[in-house]
């Protein structure tokens, strides 16, 4: 074999030995990471079921993102602590938002608060499989 060659193949090598290592190591989400797009299932005693969209960055304990539902595209802060996540947001004239909940395998659930605008209810959440997918 020549040696431009042996340089081709092993160039080949190197390149299928990376991409090999890339594709291996674990995905964020698959070490626990919130980061990512999240289809949001609510329910409201007032206002009934809805669909809404989180968009969220994990770094450590610090969740920050966004929503974006029927108040329209709101920045988002929360936390995570073990298992257990808090998000809140403000929806119009400054209302506080609060979702809490439980991390649960690839899903979270708990209970959100929209205040005097919608109350008390419930939500699931599953990392969405595109931007679009909610």
């Amino acid at each position: 074999m020549s040696t431009p060659q042996k340089v081709a193949g092993g160039t080949a090598a190197l390149f299928a030995v990376l991409i090999l290592g890339v594709w291996a190591l674990p995905a964020d989400h698959d070490r626990g990471d919130l980061t990512g797009t999240w289809r949001v299932r609510v329910r409201l005693p007032e206002t009934g079921r809805s669909t809404i969209r989180f968009v969220l960055r994990q770094d450590d304990d610090l969740v920050t993102g966004h929503y974006d539902g029927s108040y329209g595209t709101r920045p988002l802060t929360g936390t995570v602590t073990g298992g257990t996540v808090e998000l809140t947001f403000t929806i119009q004239d400054g209302t506080p938002v609060t979702f809490r909940g439980q991390v649960v395998g690839g899903h979270i659930e708990g209970t959100c608060d929209y205040g005097d605008v919608a109350g008390q209810g419930t939500w699931n959440a599953e990392r969405a499989t595109s931007v679009w997918s909610f």
